[in-house]
């Protein structure tokens, strides 16, 4: 109701009794002053509640996303524990057959045949002595059965308990999932963006796209873009997403708080080599191998300057963060945000492929006026839960 209230160009009015605020809102124009103010104070309340419900909700499914890796890295574990049990439980239940078969052979004879075999009493003592001591091989192996079994046990109990919790994570997951789609439908409808507007957009966004041969020639577009004042068109009438927030950080003092934009594991560092890297682009960042469909959000404040497709990396995100500083994010499969829309730090921006391979990993790489730059000491610790 409230975008409403800003948007609309006119309100309805009875005729019979003057101007008056239609059911769906008030015209701008004839808005008393003080009641546009507090209709545009409410808005960006609700604005800032949205942003930080989309930050909270986003947080919690990457939480959940880092446990189900740890439960599942501890599945695996177990699994393999499981395989190397019952393989020496087998062995064992083989020696321990064998050895049962032979005492039980020699159980059979009777003692005279044994001494006659034996031709005295030194051979006969020996022979006892023997029987003793497989004596206590079998007891000492069914101890050893007694105990692979009992851990045999205990392991499918933990496996048991892990499968449980991945699947209540899971659902709640899958619960979490949908409440995020829904504020970000939420949030597309305070875009305010026309067809006209989407359309000057992609076709700008496609001319960088195939103009630029790698990254580097990307960024650099974009950047000269921005610094000719041909950045890709705004939505007008503007929505709220699409207007600066109040409040936001510095990046230049952000060393240490740049939030990691997925959870997983680092697979590539700044200045390694990478197979799948083209014109050794790669080692300009940092590469994370992710879950499938991994939540991926916002490393730090600041404004969408790019976001689309491009040649073999997928989806790409370009965020001006101001003072010359731009992070890169690629490999995305989807893209949940649009091109000059801001950003707070740990906002939802996209999620991965949904089928785990090399097209879950995300590239990650941070500019300072044009220059790639090292991002390991510009992230912040990942959360304890990460690691499993």
């Amino acid at each position: 109701m409230i975008l409403a209230v800003i948007g609309a160009g006119s309100a309805a009015a009875e005729t019979s009794r003057g101007p008056k605020p239609s059911p769906s809102g008030i015209a701008i124009g004839k808005m008393p002053a003080q009641t546009f103010r507090d209709r545009s104070q409410e808005l960006d309340r609700k604005v800032a509640e949205l942003r930080s419900r989309l930050v909270r909700v986003a947080r919690t499914i990457q939480d959940a996303e880092a446990a189900l890796s740890g439960i599942e890295r501890d599945l695996a574990a177990l699994s393999r524990r499981e395989t190397l049990l019952k393989t020496g439980l087998k062995r064992d239940r083989a020696a321990h057959a064998a050895t049962l078969a032979a005492l039980q052979r020699l159980a059979r004879l009777p003692p005279e045949t044994l001494a006659a075999h034996h031709g005295d009493g030194v051979r006969s003592a020996r022979a006892a002595l023997m029987l003793k001591h497989h004596q206590r091989v079998v007891a000492a192996r069914a101890a050893s059965l007694r105990r692979r079994l009992v851990d045999l046990k205990a392991v499918r109990v933990r496996i048991a308990a892990r499968r449980d919790t991945i699947a209540r994570t899971t659902a709640r997951l899958a619960v979490d999932r949908t409440r995020l789609a829904v504020m970000l439908a939420k949030g597309a409808s305070l875009q305010h963006r026309s067809a006209r507007d989407q359309r000057l957009t992609a076709a700008r966004l496609k001319v960088l796209a195939s103009a630029a041969r790698n990254l580097r020639e990307l960024l650099d577009s974009v950047e000269q873009n921005a610094r000719l004042g041909l950045a890709i068109p705004s939505a007008v009438p503007r929505g709220p997403l699409l207007s600066k927030p109040k409040g936001l950080r510095v990046f230049a003092a952000a060393h240490g708080k740049v939030i990691v934009p997925v959870r997983g594991i680092i697979i590539s560092k700044y200045g390694q080599h990478d197979d799948s890297a083209e014109i050794g682009t790669f080692s300009k960042g940092v590469v994370f191998g992710t879950r499938a469909e991994a939540q991926v959000v916002a490393p730090f404040d600041g404004r969408v300057v790019f976001a689309g497709p491009f040649r073999s990396y997928g989806l790409i995100l370009i965020i001006d963060h101001g003072g010359g500083y731009h992070t890169l994010l690629a490999g995305l499969a989807r893209v949940d945000i649009v091109v000059n829309q801001w950003l707070l730090g740990g906002e939802p921006v996209g999620a991965m492929s949904s089928t785990q391979s090399r097209s879950t990993r995300l590239y990650f790489e941070i500019r300072r006026r044009g220059q790639p730059i090292n991002p390991l000491p510009w992230l912040a610790a990942q959360p304890s839960k990460a690691n499993g």
